[in-house]
């Protein structure tokens, strides 16, 4: 079940645009056998989302059965199953009945959860976030609230490239980027946070509320102990915001990453970015260094490893991916 915000409904007969990378590309990034048949579902997806206004719709998208044979010889190979949104609230959220989500997960061989948001922005909320971790599965999603139908996705099993990915709320965001580059890098799981879009300006204080639950810790600031930075260290920053609403990961020799959220929950020409930790002195509020990491550095990122495409990067004159 998930929650989301109303607002003014806008119109639907545009296009849909696929946030992730643009309408007609680059799906097969995020999983791969699903590009050969989506034209073909969007426009079922979004039709079904339609209909629906101003309720939530849910569904399944599935490919073929346990044995992972085709639906059909004749049929595209993977096919939308419409589900019953059960809840009291449709115009909020959604509810897919236990017996009908397990009949559909032992039934097919690969299940993605789809729901609408009609009035919601184009990124999960924080209720779908949570929702996603308990079903274990993928989720695909469609928001209204731009000026057409935009996708988007949560929960997918295939990572996205640390230095090449979008800007994505909840999914591909300064945080998802911390713990995706400490398990990449690292082989270090970080606890995953429920977060919505604008959480920083509606009470919420995401990184001091939870960085200890996260296994990190304070570092002392200069004028306690002197305590040189490592590699892994994460910075907080405090951006228009009055608690930390950013955060980054220090890589050395004087180098952020990070990836800042623009005005837009979703931003697909907004990649992460490294550059000098200098620059970001005015917004900074602290330090955090992991307990792994408190005795001894952690090991620097291997040569072709999931980080290969950084030591370009902080080599570059510009230090900065646009």
């Amino acid at each position: 079940m998930r929650k989301t915000t109303p607002s003014q409904h806008q119109g639907t007969d545009a296009k849909p645009e696929i946030v992730a990378t643009g309408l007609h590309s680059g799906f097969s990034n995020i999983w791969p056998g699903l590009p050969h048949d989506f034209e073909h579902l969007a426009s079922e997806l979004i039709t079904a989302a339609q209909q629906a206004v101003p309720y939530e719709v849910c569904g399944f998208v599935v490919s073929g059965d346990k044995t992972g044979l085709r639906l059909s010889q004749t049929e595209p190979d993977w096919q939308y199953i419409p589900a019953q949104n059960i809840s009291a609230r449709a115009e909020y959220e959604f509810c897919i009945a236990e017996a009908e989500l397990e009949m559909i997960t032992s039934q097919f061989h690969q299940v993605v959860l789809f729901h609408s948001h009609p009035f919601g922005p184009a990124c999960p909320s924080a209720a779908d976030i949570d929702s996603a971790h308990q079903t274990g599965l993928p989720w695909l999603g469609v928001s209204y609230v731009n000026e057409q139908p935009k996708f988007f996705c949560l929960n997918w099993p295939q990572p996205m490239a640390l230095v090449t990915r979008f800007y994505l709320h909840g999914v591909w965001d300064c945080y998802s980027l911390i713990r995706d580059y400490y398990h990449q890098i690292f082989r270090h799981i970080l606890p995953d946070f429920p977060r919505g879009w604008g959480w920083w300006q509606n009470g919420l204080d995401l990184y001091q509320d939870h960085y200890r639950e996260a296994g990190f810790t304070v570092l002392p600031g200069p004028d306690e102990s002197p305590h040189p930075l490592q590699h892994g260290d994460v910075f907080l920053a405090a951006i228009r915001s009055d608690v930390p609403n950013h955060a980054g990961l220090y890589l050395g020799r004087g180098l952020v990453f990070h990836h800042l959220a623009g005005r837009l929950e979703h931003d697909p020409a907004r990649r992460p970015r490294c550059e000098s930790a200098e620059r970001w002195q005015g917004f900074i509020t602290g330090w955090l260094r992991h307990e792994a990491f408190l005795t001894a550095p952690p090991p620097a990122p291997r040569s072709g490893s999931a980080c290969a495409g950084l030591s370009a990067l902080m080599t570059s004159d510009k230090m900065r991916l646009r």
